[in-house]
């Protein structure tokens, strides 16, 4: 007698878990993770130039070549800011003088929030600053909706264990239920018990391995976050020296007399791991260039270089005419020089001569009438207008090849 099975597919509640639709929350969360800052300079030489601000990298401005844009105008020369985009707004922060954003003059160390878009004044350039929320990137697989994937999974696995009614005959024997069944009995245990199995060893081994990785130290973390410029520097050798720091930007400013100071000053910045803007006055540098700019106009001069970069020189001239020249000339040529204060001291009249000595090594090899005017002398000596020469004589002008000079009030003419 044949026996009439039909089966029955009973489906468990909560098989499949649909997810909810996007909702504006996340959708507000993806536009967070695509913004980007955007930087245009509106006037100057750069003006149309575009640069763009990624989150978490910081961006600095300014007109020395250590930073990330270089602003080409004299009038930013002293002035530096740093920008830094965050998923809630950008931060715009003084590292030199006075920066003025939205009409806000900023100082030195100050910073402050930004929204949407504003205007950063460095100078006579304007930088106009932007957070603006991209669209996410081209290439990205397409994302299949949640519930038709996952219930299209539930039923592939349904299927693979209990058949569809409509793939089964519409009547089964007895005989045919028993072997079945029997079939079922002898059968290998299921293809999912076996990767259960597996899987644990898996999971066994990643773990072993994360272990000795994790001993070896390769990703143990860092114990601080970004290096502290500021207490640093106080306790070392440099602790008169002035930090101003904004995340992995720095600017460390103040005064070293010594170039050999200033060696271990930038070895020692080295070690930070830091991009720190090196504005620190050396003296010894200083007063070097300053004596220089005294040597090219025949002037002897000894020169001090004080804190902050206040220069004093003291000199011997019998008249201010050329020193205001050499004045205007290291004001115009040297900015680092803060100010500059030449005391001269004129020498004593001395006794009348009554010729030039005949010194051979004296003697004028070459003249040179072009502005700035000087004669050589045969041991490539040079003497410009104003210098006094051996014999006690003062160049008083050289013009078209004839050198007038003065002693005690009186003047003479050497004619080449």
């Amino acid at each position: 007698m044949n026996a009439v099975v039909e089966p029955t597919l009973e489906r468990q509640k909560d098989a499949v878990l649909a997810t909810t639709p996007d909702s504006p929350a996340a959708a507000t969360t993806a536009i967070m993770d695509n913004l980007r800052g955007k930087l245009t300079i509106l006037n100057g030489a750069q003006q149309g130039a575009v640069e763009w601000l990624t989150q978490g990298n910081p961006l600095s401005l300014g007109c020395s070549l250590d930073n990330d844009i270089v602003l080409r105008n004299r009038t930013v020369e002293q002035l530096h800011a740093s920008l830094l985009l965050s998923p809630e707004n950008m931060t715009i922060r003084c590292l030199g003088g006075i920066v003025v954003v939205n009409g806000i003059s900023l100082n030195v160390g100050e910073s402050m929030p930004l929204t949407g878009s504003g205007i950063v004044q460095l100078g006579e350039i304007s930088v106009n600053v932007e957070c603006v929320a991209e669209p996410a990137l081209q290439g990205h697989a397409v994302k299949v909706p949640a519930q038709e994937g996952l219930a299209e999974d539930a039923d592939n696995q349904a299927a693979f264990f209990m058949p569809s009614i409509d793939d089964l005959p519409a009547t089964i024997n007895a005989p045919e239920v028993e072997a079945a069944a029997e079939e079922v009995a002898l059968a290998p245990p299921p293809r999912h018990f076996l990767s259960r199995k597996s899987s644990w060893l898996v999971i066994c081994s990643m773990v072993a391995g994360a272990w000795v990785v994790w001993q070896s130290g390769l990703f143990r973390p860092v114990e601080s976050g970004l290096f502290e410029l500021q207490p640093a520097l106080a306790e070392s050798s440099f602790s008169g020296l002035q930090v101003s720091q904004f995340g992995a930007v720095a600017t460390v400013s103040g005064f070293l007399e010594t170039v050999q100071e200033s060696r271990q000053l930038d070895q020692w910045l080295d070690q930070t791991g830091l991009n720190i803007s090196n504005e620190v006055v050396v003296g010894e540098t200083m007063a070097g260039q300053v004596l220089d700019v005294f040597r090219v106009y025949g002037i002897a001069a000894e020169v001090e270089v004080k804190e902050g970069g206040h220069v004093v020189v003291a000199t011997s001239q019998p008249d201010n005419i050329v020193l205001d020249g050499v004045d205007e000339s290291i004001n115009s040529d040297m900015p680092g020089v803060a100010s500059l204060t030449i005391n001269n001291t004129p020498p004593l009249i001395s006794e009348p001569v009554t010729g030039i000595k005949m010194d051979p090594g004296k003697r004028v090899a070459m003249v040179v009438s072009d502005e700035p005017a000087y004669i050589v002398t045969e041991d490539q000596s040079r003497y410009f207008v104003g210098s006094i020469l051996p014999t006690g004589h003062r160049i008083a002008s050289i013009k078209e090849g004839k050198v007038n000079l003065e002693i005690n009030g009186v003047s003479s003419t050497l004619e080449f």
